[in-house]
């Protein structure tokens, strides 16, 4: 169970990331976005749903078989998520280089002559 919360955990702040997070500077290279209160955390309802899949492969380096269990999960998902998006949307010639994607992002590309 421990191992399936620390997923999900991971997870959820990659998908964060790539939608709602944004690293925001002033001209003077003053960070204004340095606190939760600063941008939007995701709820429950905002991530789709996960399903979480174990693949046991013991250790041979100690004799439990054992491994350690990082959060890892939270740093492949905005590039995938961001991939995803400009698949998607390559028909109409979107360029993505940054997350988070905005929806006004997206909306905009719709309204372009």
């Amino acid at each position: 169970m421990l191992v399936e919360a620390r997923s999900w955990a991971a997870r959820r702040r990659g998908w964060a990331a790539s939608s709602a997070r944004q690293i925001a500077y002033d001209a003077n290279g003053q960070l204004l976005s340095g606190s939760l209160m600063d941008y939007a955390l995701p709820i429950a309802g905002d991530i789709p749903e996960m399903k979480i899949v174990h693949q046991h492969s013991p250790s041979p380096l100690n004799p439990l078989g054992v491994k350690g269990v990082g959060e890892g999960g939270a740093v492949a998902p905005p590039a995938a998520i961001a991939n995803a998006v400009c698949d998607a949307l390559a028909p109409f010639d979107f360029e993505l280089n940054a997350t988070p994607i905005r929806a006004e992002q997206i909306i905009r590309l719709g309204r372009r002559p």
